[in-house]
């Protein structure tokens, strides 16, 4: 998964971006546009890194930062060039991806011509296209790093193993209480309330 793949498009395009137009450059990813756009505007997002697709991305710290990064970077751009429109955001899952690399698909609505928005519908179980805040729930660490590193009471328990859950009472919107739920398969073995 790391470094550049020497056959890989994009990663030409990270090598030598002189060849296209970058929209974005920073130490993690680029933008450009899309050579066949399918909208108004419809650029790219991409990680340096060689990523091949959404499946190899894992409920980890560093995939769900950069998925987050990818988004952020294209939510800008599109705000800057297109701001009255609608935005939407996502990638092709395989074996519907065009290129393996990684890549945000970021549109300013409508799509030019109309019949081209079939290409990025979802197909549900099938893959398809996936929304980006989709793909962020998928890929959401169950435990987030600063929450392990302060909760040494549960160091022994892994993030597989962990997750908060936030409950909020509707007689007081003030009133909060969060519960750490340990175990596997909904056993309910260390349960404690903060408030």
């Amino acid at each position: 998964m790391a470094g550049v793949n020497q056959a890989c498009i994009f990663c030409e395009i990270v090598r030598n971006p002189t060849t296209t137009r970058l929209l974005h450059t920073d130490e993690k990813v680029i933008a450009f546009q899309d050579i066949k756009p399918a909208a108004q505007r419809h650029y790219l997002v991409i990680p340096k890194e060689h990523i091949p697709t959404v499946n190899d991305l894992q409920r980890r710290d560093e995939d769900y930062s950069l998925v987050r990064h990818m988004l952020s970077v294209g939510q800008q751009l599109l705000q800057k060039d297109a701001p009255q429109s609608i935005h939407r955001f996502g990638f092709h899952q395989p074996p519907f991806n065009s290129v393996d690399h990684l890549h945000l698909h970021c549109f300013a609505l409508p799509y030019v011509p109309r019949w081209k928005a079939i290409k990025y519908k979802s197909l549900g179980p099938l893959g398809g296209f996936i929304e980006a805040e989709t793909l962020l729930e998928k890929i959401r660490p169950l435990l987030s790093k600063c929450m392990r590193s302060s909760s040494s009471s549960y160091s022994s328990l892994t993030g597989a193993d962990v997750f908060l859950r936030h409950h909020s009472y509707p007689h007081n919107s003030s009133d909060y209480s969060f519960s750490l739920v340990g175990g596997s398969l909904g056993i309910n073995s260390m349960d404690k309330t903060f408030g």
